[in-house]
């Protein structure tokens, strides 16, 4: 089966430009959602890939809703195929600190902190407070009630507060 290009000149330079908009958030949705820069890479490259065939029909609705819900599923669904199997390195992992960049510590240590919830805990909490999307439309993009979405939320938030990754990171907080 192969895709249909799009309609017109104008739907073309459409995606062209809505794919240039939102690409860096995209991704920064992805990395949250893995921790792991090419995944997230490919994740939004799989979004953009299935979005472009369907683009004149959902143009005029919410994209980038959409768009995410396409990056949610594609992350879902490559999860499934690799649970289970061990990440082999040639290195060990990096200790804390290694780096002296502070930023890059940070950040390390949130991704590591996300890497501890659970998969729908992770995709919770990256839709409510990285996409900034509320309770209901978190409720609505995961296809989930709205007080499931509201426990895990309280869940995980919990577990994020007592993660040995992050309880530097937080003591630092005004």
């Amino acid at each position: 089966m192969s895709a249909k290009l799009l309609t017109s000149r104008t739907d073309e330079e459409g995606f062209r430009a809505f794919v240039a908009g939102n690409q860096s958030p995209l991704l920064r949705l992805a990395v949250l959602l893995t921790g792991d820069q090419g995944a997230a890479e490919d994740l939004v490259q799989t979004a953009f890939v299935r979005l472009y065939p369907i683009w004149p029909r959902i143009k005029g609705e919410d994209p980038i809703a959409y768009t995410r819900r396409i990056v949610v599923n594609a992350n879902h669904d490559r999860w499934r195929r690799h649970r289970g199997r061990e990440k082999l390195t040639a290195e060990p992992p990096e200790r804390e600190g290694s780096d002296p960049t502070s930023v890059v510590v940070d950040r390390d240590a949130v991704l590591r902190a996300l890497g501890h919830l659970s998969t729908n805990e992770r995709r919770v909490v990256v839709l409510r407070f990285v996409a900034d999307m509320s309770e209901a439309q978190t409720a609505v993009t995961l296809e989930l009630p709205l007080g499931t979405v509201k426990s895990t939320c309280h869940r995980a938030l919990a577990k994020l507060r007592n993660d040995p990754s992050l309880r530097d990171l937080l003591q630092e907080l005004p």
